[in-house]
């Protein structure tokens, strides 16, 4: 395998800002990869905004995370039952970072919490682990490592074509699906530990006894599901389970960091004036 530079992707939006926040810093304290090579933040001004407010937050968690505007007619056309859900067409821009040996995408309501590399090891096209729904017919995109004969515009383009004119809630999801099986690409299936889905307060997953169960093993926790199902772990009526405390833990630790990062850059102005 290529063993050239990594580059780690997600997707942020004013709306997820501290589901991002929160990600970026336990990614960079708990992959060691992640502190060492490029982490780009899509967005779009018109379907996933970012203040500037916002986007300095984001770059005072790293030195390494670069924000990206990403833009694509196709982003802005057809149907969805929730429009909402459009910030997921950024998700397919993980397959156009040409230049890398692999591509890490995850979504911005993820948290790390143990190291998960080891994954990066992987020969296969795509890694990825099982959906917890839709009967386990689909790999969950949430979280997915791409290796680099995945990584192109005509790939990109690929993908997206196969996203229909009218779509329900799911965006990225299905079209990567349909995208892997179609041309028979090779894929490894990790573990459920690598993308936890059984995170209490979705209607399938009420608590967090799985979760206590499996928290030694587990590397990253996902809050996935769709607007009206899920409650997100930065929103006020989010259960408290021991999992929201793990989040709201971190959240805390990445608040004192970023206003440590300000009072030191508002005193290094005061001298440079």
């Amino acid at each position: 395998m290529n063993t050239g530079r990594r580059v780690f992707c997600t997707v942020s939006s004013d709306s997820v800002i501290e589901g991002t926040l929160v990600l970026l810093y336990s990614l960079t304290r708990q992959v060691p990869e992640a502190s060492n090579c490029p982490v780009r933040v899509f967005y779009n001004r018109r379907i996933s905004p970012l203040s500037q407010d916002n986007m300095r937050l984001i770059t005072t968690v790293a030195d390494n995370i670069d924000l990206i505007e990403a833009t694509h007619e196709r982003y802005f056309r057809g149907s969805l039952h929730d429009e909402t859900h459009r910030a997921a067409f950024l998700t397919f821009e993980a397959f156009r970072q040409t230049g890398f040996a692999q591509v890490i995408y995850l979504d911005s309501d993820m948290l790390c919490i143990r190291d998960f590399s080891d994954c990066f090891e992987s020969d296969s096209d795509f890694t990825a682990v099982r959906c917890r729904s839709h009967n386990g017919t689909m790999l969950n995109t949430g979280f997915f490592v791409l290796n680099n004969t995945l990584v192109s515009n005509d790939c990109f383009e690929q993908v997206l074509a196969l996203v229909p004119s009218e779509m329900g809630h799911m965006v990225d999801q299905p079209a990567i699906n349909r995208f892997l099986i179609s041309n028979d690409y090779t894929v490894t299936e990790l573990p459920r530990f690598y993308n936890y889905l059984y995170v209490g307060g979705h209607p399938e997953v009420p608590g967090d006894e799985r979760y206590l169960s499996d928290l030694p093993k587990i590397r990253t926790l996902h809050w996935a599901g769709r607007i009206g199902r899920r409650v997100k772990p930065w929103e006020a009526n989010a259960p408290n389970y021991p999992s929201l405390r793990r989040w709201k833990a971190e959240q805390k630790e990445v608040h004192e960091r970023i206003g440590q990062h300000l009072e030191n850059a508002g005193r290094e102005g005061d001298l440079n004036e």
